[in-house]
């Protein structure tokens, strides 16, 4: 997606390299056949997540959900689904609990 950043892991003596996804047919700043994997820390990325998220269930959000000693230890994705919500996922990190959504999605 736009604005996703990508990231390249390479042996050592060689350099770890990322980048920005421009458009569906071009990255920057280097032009690869892969473009790596999404880099799940860097905020416009999770913003992607979450743009996709809102064209799969429209009405969602996240929000932490605590364990049985009442503290926040996991995160949890609600979906709106007309008269009810429903928990769709459960993830150990907020990005986590997106991207379990977005593959459980429909």
């Amino acid at each position: 997606m736009p604005g996703m950043r990508w990231t390249v892991s390479r042996s050592a003596p060689l350099e770890d390299y990322a980048g920005r996804i421009l458009d569906c047919d071009r990255r920057a700043p280097d032009s690869l056949a892969f473009p790596g994997l999404p880099d799940l820390d860097d905020p416009a990325t999770q913003g992607c997540v979450m743009a996709l998220l809102d064209e799969v269930y429209g009405e969602w959000w996240v929000e932490p959900s605590p364990g049985a000693d009442m503290r926040a230890t996991r995160w949890a994705v609600y979906v709106w689904t007309g008269s009810l919500t429903r928990r769709s996922a459960t993830g150990a990190t907020r990005i986590e609990a997106l991207i379990a959504a977005l593959e459980a999605a429909p």
